[in-house]
């Protein structure tokens, strides 16, 4: 499985390195009809971008499943 959260524009931009991310993504594997919980936690306080965040679970090229939500100020 592939999990993907997708950000804001224009995007996280790391102050340390100057790169701007689009979109986290990680290659998972999980057993199915097992329980599992995927999250997201803010570290630092450049990663509060205001807008819509969205969750994306993908099985190859099939997208599963999606949840957004609304980071504001």
């Amino acid at each position: 499985m592939i999990i993907r959260l997708t950000f804001p524009k224009p995007g996280l931009r790391n102050p340390e390195t100057n790169e701007v991310h689009e979109f986290d993504e990680h290659v998972i594997t999980r057993t199915i009809g097992d329980n599992h919980y995927r999250g997201h936690r803010f570290e630092y306080d450049w990663e509060l971008v205001p807008g819509i965040w969205t969750f994306e679970i993908r099985y190859g090229q099939q997208k599963m499943i999606e949840q957004s939500f609304t980071v504001t100020k």
